[in-house]
């Protein structure tokens, strides 16, 4: 309890009575404090200490005189959690929107932490437990009710064109970078080898294939229910294989390519013989398959044939080179979409 010296001119039992009578489950309102000061002849400072001495709660302007006069010690407009739990219910609300910050050791971490008067009171989870906020998003982030609305929010979010534009040219400004679509080639392998990935992924397509109107769709911007077409005589049979020769063809490079009309035999995961056939022929000398991974690709069957492929060609004096989207970039894959759609019928 905060201490007097005994000269301090204090309340006779008759004014003590009157104040506590008065204040009852509240604090001692600016109007009443001016109201007895006058009445009992006390200056400003000689009633305030009075009211402090003796635990009468009273309010002033001041919070830090609040806190006083319930015996709280505020220091640099913090107060102790141990304090805080001191404060009779019926008094905290005058403090609900104050500066004043309660500073407390952290359930969770054990770190010292603290958090303003308010934000303490009005927390939506853990409201008046001694937590810092880190702590508090840990646990509030696996909730099943927040992980839902913060779900729900997110897609809003994304689904803005604003947004969405601003995605678009990100991923076109990344794909500029030769390194980064490497690291996403590599890393893009090394998860088609786990057959738990693929299945997954062929879960999700055969799904939405399963929709009659996402399956119509698809079809309808497609001609033969893929990128199939004419570019400069050459026939393409994917929109991998017109990004190929578009980029081909802006390195003045077209011309030395054609379309392969090899068969080569091969032994498939089956153990039955099959045929492959490779996409073209570069330059006389390279055979070339251009290679799009779905999520139904039988990478098994993909690897025999390209082992298939390879001994052909070392056979017959020929070179074999497997073009995938890190060798031309998603720049050029966008780009024969484009064309592929202004011109279905080649």
């Amino acid at each position: 309890m905060y201490l007097y010296i005994k000269t301090m001119k204090n309340f006779n039992d008759l004014q003590l009575r009157q104040l506590k009578e008065d204040v009852c489950d509240c604090f001692l309102t600016k109007e009443k404090f001016q109201f007895y000061k006058k009445k009992f002849g006390f200056s400003y400072e000689s009633f305030k200490n009075a009211l402090i001495y003796n635990g009468i709660p009273f309010k002033s302007g001041d919070v830090k005189l609040a806190l006083k006069s319930l015996n709280i010690e505020c220091i640099n407009k913090t107060i102790k959690y141990e304090d805080f739990l001191l404060i009779d219910k019926k008094y905290i609300e005058e403090f609900s929107n104050s500066k004043i910050r309660i500073a407390f050791k952290c359930a969770e971490c054990g770190n010292e932490g603290n958090s303003r008067f308010s934000h303490f009171l009005n927390r939506a989870y853990f409201k008046e437990v001694p937590i810092c906020s880190k702590c508090i998003n840990k646990k509030v982030s696996n909730l099943e009710d927040v992980r839902k609305k913060n779900s729900e929010t997110q897609k809003i979010a994304q689904n803005k064109e604003s947004v969405k534009e601003k995605q678009r040219k990100a991923q076109l400004k990344r794909f500029e970078d030769e390194n980064a679509i490497k690291k996403l080639s590599v890393a893009s392998k090394k998860m088609w080898q786990n057959p738990e990935y693929r299945k997954k992924l062929e879960k999700i397509a055969r799904e939405k294939w399963g929709d009659a109107n996402y399956a119509k769709k698809v079809i309808e911007h497609s001609k033969n229910g893929g990128l199939k077409g004419i570019y400069k005589g050459l026939y393409y049979d994917s929109g991998y294989e017109l990004a190929y020769l578009l980029m081909m063809d802006n390195n003045g490079e077209f011309d030395k390519i054609t379309r392969s009309y090899l068969k080569i035999d091969y032994i498939n995961k089956d153990g039955e013989k099959s045929r492959y056939f490779p996409d073209f022929v570069y330059d006389k000398k390279y055979i070339i398959e251009v290679k799009g991974y779905a999520p139904w690709s039988d990478l098994k069957n993909i690897s025999l044939k390209n082992k298939a492929a390879a001994l052909w060609c070392k056979k017959n004096d020929k070179k074999f080179r497997v073009i995938e989207l890190k060798d031309f970039g998603y720049h050029w894959y966008r780009k024969a979409r484009i064309f592929h759609k202004n011109n279905k019928n080649g």
